[in-house]
């Protein structure tokens, strides 16, 4: 019985700690603007098309997404297919 306890007990913790990373990409991937998102190495990659406007503040909206999933501190960068960088925040709570 302890050693369930104890299961749990990590189990929720870590889900606490680490934020729930699965339905997180599945918000942002919903996102029209959004054709991939993966995490990689604690940075969040969003792919969307490159209309030549700076993506700075959708990057930072893209860390309020991970801040109401309980993600922990991550960098967002919003990339296009060639994977220029268009946008990034560093997402610190």
């Amino acid at each position: 019985m302890k050693k369930i306890l104890l299961i749990v007990c990590v189990l929720l913790t870590s889900s606490y700690l680490f934020g729930d990373e699965k339905s997180a990409l599945k918000e942002i991937r919903s996102e029209k603007k959004i054709s991939k998102a993966e995490i990689k190495d604690n940075i969040l990659y969003a792919t969307v098309n490159d209309d030549g406007t700076n993506r700075k503040g959708y990057a930072e909206y893209l860390c309020q997404t991970l801040k109401e999933h309980s993600m922990s501190s991550t960098i967002v960068k919003v990339v296009d297919n060639k994977n220029k960088v268009l946008g990034e925040s560093n997402c610190k709570w």
